[in-house]
């Protein structure tokens, strides 16, 4: 099958408000990185990497979850990071 695809000029996901510390844009440290999608019964899924960090804390690597309907504007999940490091393990940092 072949795609038209075009180049949207904003991006597709973005960070929360800069100043704005809440659940869902605080542990996504301004930065968004290696998204991958996926197609799931007509849906589409992004996985994408941050790195939380909260005042002193050590930053750490987590995983983040967002889907859309068409790709073009996506909902992230309340829920996020849906994968992190256990604290209890110091060794998982990264």
């Amino acid at each position: 099958m072949i795609k038209n695809w075009h180049r949207d000029e904003g991006p597709c996901i973005g960070l929360g408000v800069e100043g704005v510390f809440d659940d869902i844009h605080l542990w996504e440290n301004d930065r968004l990185v290696y998204p991958t999608v996926v197609s799931i019964d007509g849906e589409y899924w992004m996985w994408y990497g941050s790195y939380s960090q909260c005042g002193g804390e050590e930053m750490k690597t987590a995983t983040g979850c967002a889907y859309s309907t068409a790709g073009l504007s996506w909902q992230k999940n309340p829920d996020n990071p849906v994968f992190g490091p256990d604290p209890s393990r110091t060794w998982k940092s990264h």
